[in-house]
């Protein structure tokens, strides 16, 4: 069973879902293995989710196992980052991926619907079923206690021009959230994203009655949040970040209604380079189609 001799990627199949397969998947070819590390018994990488997470693989006399720092990982199935590290392993040996068919014959199944609502989630992250975002962290075979938090809307639904005042206020009253007792970044990390989801659908629609200079600073003020604040009060490893995110990209590529010059452009994309630090050039993601 030596792990220099198999198909790592097909010995896991029957320990994970499709779903978390093919996201393993799409890790691996994102880039996000690195510091791979071998030995005869064993296989050990840093796998960057959300935050980096130590993932390895352990060979004993009749099995291996393979284990992760994520949260989902304390479940007994693999987690999309020990898939991504067996994919990688793979794909350094020239091992082909399993196919359709043996992913289908071999990977776990879940048993009731609520899989392909998830699904629907990062299929169509602008239409997304917000109670079920909320609630998907919940629905595993283990959950630690955490706080719940209603999911209301941080800002009136009315007719009216939002200001950058509101916006701020409704970040801060999310903020407040994560201070909260049993406050917990992965199994509220759903609850939080439908949150500011609920915050940027509205923004969005109140954003309308604004002035060119209003709106470019609340985007600015979107923007700053969700990399500043957002993304250090979750655990996003379950890709939950992507759903807040797709509202931003829509407010985003909104600049040609508003006639916004090169020269402002210029202006906002230092702006977010001076205040959002570590995550690239924000400009460019927000551009990026996913």
């Amino acid at each position: 069973m030596a792990l220099l001799s198999q198909s790592l990627s097909r010995y896991i199949l029957e320990n994970t879902t499709e779903r978390i397969f093919e996201r393993g998947v799409a890790y691996a070819r994102e880039g996000r293995v690195r510091d791979l590390q071998v030995s005869n018994k064993k296989l050990s990488a840093i796998v960057t989710g959300s935050q980096p997470y130590e993932v390895q693989f352990k060979e004993g006399p009749k099995y291996m196992k393979g284990s992760c720092t994520c949260p989902y990982a304390l479940n007994e199935d693999y987690c999309k980052h020990v898939v991504a590290l067996a994919i990688f392993w793979d794909s350094q040996r020239n091992i082909a991926l399993p196919s359709e068919g043996e992913r289908e014959k071999l990977c776990l199944r879940v048993e009731d619907g609520f899989s392909k609502k998830l699904d629907a989630l990062y299929r169509d992250p602008l239409h997304a079923d917000l109670q079920v975002l909320a609630e998907a962290a919940d629905m595993g075979s283990w959950v630690r206690p955490h706080a719940k938090i209603r999911i209301y809307s941080p800002l009136a639904e009315i007719a009216h021009p939002v200001s950058l005042d509101e916006v701020r206020v409704a970040f801060q009253g999310i903020k407040r959230i994560a201070r909260r007792s049993l406050y917990d970044s992965y199994f509220c990390a759903g609850e939080i994203s439908a949150l500011l989801s609920l915050a940027y659908d509205i923004i969005l629609k109140r954003i309308t009655y604004v002035s060119k200079e209003e709106y470019l600073a609340i985007l600015a003020e979107c923007a700053v949040f969700y990399y500043t604040s957002y993304l250090e009060m979750i655990d996003g490893s379950d890709g939950v970040w992507q759903i807040p995110f797709a509202r931003i990209q829509v407010m985003f590529g909104e600049r040609a209604q508003w006639r916004v010059t090169k020269d402002e452009e210029e202006k906002l994309r230092f702006s977010l380079g001076k205040k959002i630090t570590g995550w690239g050039d924000i400009f460019e993601e927000l551009q990026t189609q996913y």
